[in-house]
């Protein structure tokens, strides 16, 4: 007959766990299997700016962003050279947020921001429609 090993600890709120050393053994493979994926993304990334760098000598002015956001910002950055005046600063502003939670959010958190890519570039009206939210949004800040 094997004997297992098994763990026991309190938590903060003093009740006692215990859990066979597989399943701690388990949950220690899933965890780093996670965390290999995170990283695996990142040198992706960090390998797309990289070539990017060497091709142009630049990098991007918003940050480092997925290839899917700096399309999106493209897509931005040509619509806005068809506006009458200057861009919306809350197109910029809007810009500086997605950038921002793009690269703190890991891959599984991101469905919103794909929803919001994919309604944003539905067509020349989506775009159009944002721009009008963005100077709007300007005039009330004002």
């Amino acid at each position: 007959m094997s004997q297992r090993q098994r763990f026991s600890w309190r938590h903060a709120d003093g009740e006692l766990a215990e859990k066979e050393l597989a399943q701690v053994l388990a949950e220690l493979d899933a965890d780093l299997a996670r965390q290999e994926e995170a990283i695996r993304q990142r040198r992706t990334r960090l390998a797309q700016l990289l070539h990017q760098a060497e091709e142009s000598g630049r990098l991007p002015a918003e940050a480092p962003v997925s290839p899917e956001l700096a399309a999106l910002f493209h897509d931005m950055a040509r619509f806005s050279t068809r506006l009458p005046g200057p861009e919306p600063a809350m197109a910029a502003k809007e810009r500086e947020l997605l950038a921002l939670l793009g690269s703190s959010l890991d891959s599984s958190a991101r469905g919103w921001l794909h929803g919001m890519m994919h309604a944003l570039s539905s067509g020349p009206q989506a775009m159009a429609r944002a721009y009008t939210v963005y100077a709007a949004l300007d005039r009330d800040s004002n």
